[in-house]
């Protein structure tokens, strides 16, 4: 299941009636996250230093939450940090008890056991701030900003403005709200003991995004956590064969096994392409049901009081009406539309990090996400940014031979081609499709101006005294053409909700953009380029993002 991340920070030195409460806040805070989000896997991220860092991770562990310790340097390294024996073994203890470690120095290119401080102490910050959905502050609310303090690590997560944040500088990928535990570092000073949040601030820390609807940024983060806690138990019902995820993703015989994040990556790839796929059949047929149930209510109220002068078309109608909104209800009561967009943006995502881990590219998937609009804190934002947070962590490291390489990208090329052109055809699949509803609501139409043509002339061809027999004629005729107007506009509706021309336009698109790249690949002497492997997965995810807001956009509505 797709986790989320509870970064920390704060003072290393507190008072004892600081601690003491920040205890109970922090434990009241992270057994009401694990209620609301019950099939989400929650981790703590912790830089395990004295002081705030051990005691938000130590109330995790009581709590049964995963720690991730992300260190500065090396770990004997930065146990020289420590003065006492029982603060260094406080921390070691800790370690032991970390699910996963990440060297932040080394990620930052200083080296594994690098000594240089306060430099390190900021790549704490650095990592942290990318990695956190959610950042816990122990703070007193001083803005020293000294580097790798509280101060700054606090601007960094709520602006996600940092030096290497986002390397393109359009998005703040990197942000997001502040649970803010105030604190005292003084025995003498009285702590005003207080829990708020703090919004995120993409850019500028003065200017909050959405200010009228984030009420600090809580109501927000806990209606989008929501929604991805909703995919996860949508994930958990479903059975996927990992093996054959593999074979979707990957050439036949390559050791992907060995690799514990790639293992994870296809695992969470095969739960979300099942959901995606389960949700599609069920929106598909809901919305064909909805428009039998709309077609029949209007038949029998159109019915009514022309042709039938009997009240059991009423009936009938009310039943049906009833069908419709109980069958659209039990649509959106299940968020059908959200599960299989969402789905389908995960797997995909999910396809383009495994190609681009495998072929050493650095590239985070949520930072392009966030160039095409897609916020850290949408629950899609939050789960691009799960599977990014695991990459630089110590024992997921692949070292991947550069003809194995070559043979993975070939291998995604060709086969989005197959999916694009062969088999069931794609393309030729939305194109008929788009060409018969378009040709089926025009015939609708034109047909219904036929029969208003035929009624009118049969008006004119009646004269005044024989009208009895020119209505029992004109009450079809009407009948038909009202008919024939409310099934060309059902028709319309129901092609503009499915999205065949859009779909058929991506595909064209998407099918020369990997002919392209399979091309370029088979002619490079050099191996696989690594601007090939970076443009071709950021296409990839654009045009994903670009059919995520489509149906968004086109959510589905009843008709009438």
């Amino acid at each position: 299941m797709l986790p989320i991340f509870v970064g920390v920070t704060g003072h290393r030195v507190m008072s004892n009636a600081s601690v003491s409460f920040a205890q109970d806040a922090v434990r009241r805070e992270l057994r009401n996250l694990r209620l609301r989000l019950p099939a989400t896997p929650l981790i703590v991220v912790s830089a395990l230093a004295e002081g705030a860092d051990r005691l938000v991770a130590k109330v995790a562990l009581e709590c049964g939450l995963a720690l991730w310790a992300v260190l500065p340097t090396s770990v004997d390294e930065y146990a020289r940090d420590f003065q006492s024996d029982a603060s260094k073994a406080e921390f070691h203890e800790l370690l032991g008890q970390a699910s996963r470690r990440v060297n932040a120095a080394l990620q930052a290119g200083r080296g594994e056991h690098s000594a240089q401080r306060p430099e390190i102490y900021v790549d704490v910050a650095f990592e942290i701030c990318r990695m956190s959905h959610l950042l816990i502050a122990l703070w007193d609310g001083g803005t020293d900003e000294k580097p790798g303090g509280t101060s700054q690590v606090l601007r960094f997560f709520r602006t996600g403005d940092f030096p290497d944040a986002n390397p393109s500088g359009i998005g703040y990928p990197d942000c997001g709200p502040v649970l803010h535990i105030a604190v005292s570092r003084d025995e003498s000073v009285l702590a005003v003991q207080a829990v708020h949040w703090l919004a995120p601030c993409p850019g500028v820390i003065h200017k909050p995004l959405l200010p009228g609807r984030m009420v600090g940024g809580r109501e927000y983060f806990e209606r989008c956590a929501a929604s991805l806690d909703a995919f996860n138990a949508r994930c958990s019902r479903v059975t996927a064969d990992t093996h054959q995820g593999a074979r979707q993703l990957l050439p036949a015989g390559f050791a992907w096994q060995g690799d514990a994040l790639i293992f994870q990556w296809i695992s969470w790839f095969c739960q979300a392409d099942a959901v995606s796929n389960a949700a599609s059949v069920f929106r598909r047929r809901n919305l064909i049901l909805i428009v039998l149930f709309f077609v029949l209510f209007s038949l029998s109220t159109l019915a009514y009081g022309g042709l039938v002068m009997e009240a059991w078309p009423l009936l009938l109608g009310a039943l049906t009406l009833a069908a419709a909104l109980v069958s659209y209800g039990a649509h959106r009561l299940n968020d059908i539309e959200e599960a299989w967009v969402g789905g389908r943006a995960v797997a995909e995502s999910l396809r383009v990090a495994i190609i681009w881990r495998i072929t050493g590219c650095q590239k985070a998937v949520h930072h392009v996400a966030s160039e095409e609009g897609i916020f850290p804190f949408d629950w899609i934002g939050m789960a691009l940014r799960a599977i990014d947070a695991g990459r630089n962590a110590e024992g997921v490291s692949l070292d991947t031979p550069s003809d194995a390489r070559a043979s993975v990208l070939g291998f995604w090329c060709e086969s989005q081609q197959d999916y694009f052109v062969d088999g069931s055809n794609k393309i030729a699949h939305h194109e008929r499709r788009a060409r018969l509803y378009a040709r089926a609501s025009g015939a609708c139409v034109i047909m219904a101006m036929l029969v208003y043509l035929l009624t009118m002339l049969i008006d004119l061809h009646f004269p005044g005294e024989d009208r009895s027999d020119a209505l029992s004629v004109t009450v079809w005729t009407m009948y038909m053409y009202w008919t024939l107007l409310s099934l060309g506009a059902v028709v319309a509706s129901y092609s503009q909700i499915i999205g065949h021309a859009d779909h058929e336009a991506d595909y064209r698109f998407a099918l020369v953009k990997f002919r392209m790249a399979d091309q370029l690949l088979k002619k490079s002497t050099a191996g696989v380029r690594p601007e090939l492997v970076v443009n071709l997965g950021q296409a990839a995810l654009r045009e994903m993002i670009a059919w995520l807001k489509l149906h968004r956009g086109r959510p589905l509505r009843l008709l009438f």
